[in-house]
């Protein structure tokens, strides 16, 4: 009978060492561990961006509803800022000579109360911003922070337009001290 000489590889399959194998996996553990920080302020920073856009959708939403039913809309915020939500005017009977303007929260999806973490700062320049039948808009600023990125939703820019973009950390938080 005849014998083979010793052979680590069985019949020329080729295979990895286990060496190999390790070094593969301790290089996939460091890429892991470099990626899912950033990969957390990525997602940090969309979230802080949705909570923004759904500010100013939000907004763009109350202004048309004025317009199209001829009665004031408002974006009202809670006492501490940590969320808001739209009201709309209710209309008096003609005989009611009062001038103070009632208000009530819409009905349905837009009338959702927005939410903010705990982790996001909100400053705005006003308790509530109240949108006119003409078009007009209380003239603004709200700004949406996290410790490293704002977003600030403005209706100063124009008139009777509502618009978002991304602003500087250092000049919110002098706003804020002021």
């Amino acid at each position: 009978m005849l014998r083979r000489p010793y052979n680590n590889r069985v019949s020329g399959w080729k295979a990895f060492s286990l060496i190999e194998l390790l070094l593969v996996i301790v290089l996939l553990g460091v890429i892991a561990a470099v990626s899912v920080p950033n990969f957390s302020n990525t997602y940090r920073r969309m979230q802080l961006k949705d909570k923004a856009e759904n500010v100013e959708y939000l907004m763009n939403y109350g202004q048309s509803r004025a317009i199209i039913k001829n009665f004031s809309f408002r974006l009202q915020w809670s006492e501490d800022f940590r969320s808001c939500w739209l009201m709309e005017e209710v209309v008096q009977d003609d005989n009611s000579s009062s001038q103070e303007k009632d208000f009530q929260k819409v009905a349905g999806r837009w009338g959702r109360e927005i939410v903010f973490p705990s982790d996001m700062q909100v400053v705005s320049s006003l308790a509530q911003f109240e949108f006119y039948p003409d078009g007009t808009i209380d003239k603004g600023t709200i700004s949406v922070c996290d410790p490293k990125n704002c977003y600030t939703v403005s209706t100063q820019e124009k008139r009777g337009r509502v618009k978002m973009f991304p602003a500087d950390i250092k000049d919110v938080t002098e706003e804020m001290k002021t």
